[in-house]
């Protein structure tokens, strides 16, 4: 019998053994709704204040950019309903940088999200219920503010059906 003698060894998993575990803190901010239902308003005089636990790096971002919180399912496959995302001011470049991503503006007193899209040479504000709202074409009288750049909450996965 081979096996005489042999103890057998238990490999404790070592996935985390090499993680670093960042500081997190507890901050308040505004969370400012955004409905993907609708034509992509988000009322920035309307908020909650909610505590949530962040670490130094986007702790930081947070405070300088703008958070909202998705509601509807017209984001999916990409955001879900509950999804919170970060928005950060920044610098307008030119409409063509931004070329399929995730913008806030603001268009004759009314602050949109919307994605933009290029096409043949055109540029367009396309709202995610894009069956019902219409999209606007770039002109002079929007005004960039930023763009979605960060998801800041770990999804609760309870509501989706797989």
């Amino acid at each position: 019998d081979i096996s005489a003698g042999l103890t057998a060894k238990v490999l404790e998993p070592k996935e985390n053994e090499n993680y670093d575990i960042k500081k997190v803190e507890e901050i308040t901010i505004k969370i400012y709704e955004y409905d993907s239902n609708k034509a992509g308003r988000v009322d920035l005089n309307k908020f909650t204040e909610e505590a949530l636990m962040l670490d130094g790096d986007i702790r930081n971002e947070v405070k300088k950019g703008i958070v909202i919180r998705i509601k509807g399912n017209y984001m999916q496959p990409h955001f879900y309903e509950g999804d919170t995302l970060l928005i950060e001011k920044e610098e307008f470049g030119s409409w063509q940088e931004l070329d399929r991503k995730i913008v806030l503006y603001e268009f004759e007193g009314e602050t949109y999200v919307r994605k933009v899209l290029f096409e043949d040479g055109k540029g367009h504000l396309v709202a995610f219920n894009s069956r019902v709202y219409g999209n606007i074409e770039m002109n002079n009288e929007i005004k960039y503010i930023g763009r979605v750049r960060k998801q800041i909450n770990i999804r609760n996965l309870d509501g989706i059906e797989f």
